[in-house]
């Protein structure tokens, strides 16, 4: 195999490695939103997409909300009344006028008042594909990192570390190459110095 084919190749197996990352954050938030029972219309979790930023692989979203919900909001910020008191709706089943209207509004001043608490399902997301694919450090390993130790020939981990020593060999063949060549051209590199000097 040519260097031009492996390196190729493992291009090709980056990002295949990334989009399975990718994939796998995706499927984390959608589980921690259903967790933390932020999920009640399905906007937010189904709004998250695979996304490119310049070189990068990303993780994005279309919904405004979801920095406020990650972040929350600090006391005295305002807020869309009309949006609310869709989710009041939606998220406790109030559908009527004057009880609806009450009962936004009552939440609406305890955010002015109160703000929101962030919620950081994002952050957790990530914490979990972490935890699940490799131990995070200063922290007690959960059971499944445990188990993911035990079991990682068959899991990202091992692809990974299989995909590096290919990157490392590869490098390692490029030095040798470089070596070899320089090795060739150096009684050249000295006979043209030993000739250059006798003409001085």
């Amino acid at each position: 195999m040519s260097l031009d084919s492996k390196s190729s190749y493992n291009r090709n197996e980056m990002d295949r490695l990334v989009n399975d990352i990718q994939d796998g954050i995706i499927k984390n938030i959608h589980q921690q939103l259903e967790d933390a029972d932020i999920n009640f219309t399905g906007d937010l979790s189904q709004s998250f997409h695979k996304g490119e930023d310049g070189i990068f692989k990303t993780v994005q979203t279309d919904n405004k909300y979801a920095g406020f919900i990650e972040f929350g909001m600090p006391a005295g910020t305002k807020i869309n009344y009309n949006a609310l008191r869709i989710w009041v709706e939606g998220k406790l089943g109030i559908s009527e006028g004057d009880e609806l209207t009450q009962v936004t509004w009552n939440i609406y001043h305890k955010i002015m008042a109160h703000g929101i608490q962030q919620r950081r399902y994002m952050r957790k997301s990530i914490l979990r594909f972490i935890g699940k694919h490799g131990a995070k450090r200063g922290r007690k390993q959960d059971s499944h990192v445990k188990a993911w130790k035990a079991h990682q020939k068959t899991t990202f981990g091992y692809k990974a570390k299989k995909l590096f020593g290919k990157i490392n060999k590869l490098v390692k063949t490029t030095k040798r190459i470089k070596r070899t060549i320089n090795n060739a051209t150096k009684p050249i590199k000295t006979g043209y110095k030993k000739g250059k000097s006798m003409y001085k």
